[in-house]
């Protein structure tokens, strides 16, 4: 081989090298800037009001969504002579299922303490339908609810929830974590 080939080579070599590494770090900047889709996020934690709900049901992410057929979100303050609750629906229309969760108390809801919704005196379910059967999964095995805010001047509720439940009458279990509602109501 002459000496001006092995010069040729040699330089082409280092253009070869000098390609590579361009090219591999374009495409480093451009993975790391890339946007990664991962599904739906829970909202955040917040007490503002902000109409918000949602869970990990079965590890999955939860959230309520509305159509033309109805669904979305919901919270209703009850009031008798010595008690107030709260009863909060969620409702996902396109997949059929939704949440009901009622908490009373006397004289007032409690801020920062959790409610055991074990208790028979609340209510909590998790249900999904179809043409031919609905499934309600009301047997709460254990879980709690924690209310951040319940104003009634301002008319917000917020809170924090997980459960375990099972349904009678379709022979099957949920788990809810991650709970969080901030509600006007």
């Amino acid at each position: 081989m002459s000496k001006a080939t092995l010069v040729n080579c040699k330089e082409t070599m280092k253009l070869m090298t000098t390609f590579l590494f361009a090219t591999t770090l374009a495409l480093s900047i451009s993975c790391d800037q890339a946007v990664v889709d991962n599904g739906p996020e829970l909202p955040p934690i917040t007490m503002e009001g902000n109409n918000t709900f949602g869970c990990l049901l079965n590890g999955k992410v939860w959230l309520p969504i509305t159509n033309l057929d109805g669904g979305g979100l919901l919270a209703e303050l009850q009031t008798a002579i010595d008690t107030l609750g709260i009863t909060i629906s969620a409702d996902n229309a396109r997949d059929d299922n939704g949440f009901t969760l009622a908490v009373y108390d006397s004289p007032i809801i409690k801020i920062g303490e959790p409610y055991d919704l074990t208790n028979p005196d609340f209510f909590v379910q998790f249900f999904w339908y179809d043409e031919a059967t609905t499934c309600y999964f009301d047997e709460i095995t254990s879980g709690v609810v924690t209310f951040t805010r319940f104003d009634t001047t301002t008319g917000i509720v917020a809170g924090t929830f997980e459960f375990r439940a099972r349904s009678l009458n379709c022979n099957d279990r949920v788990v809810v974590t991650d709970g969080r509602f901030d509600l006007p109501f």
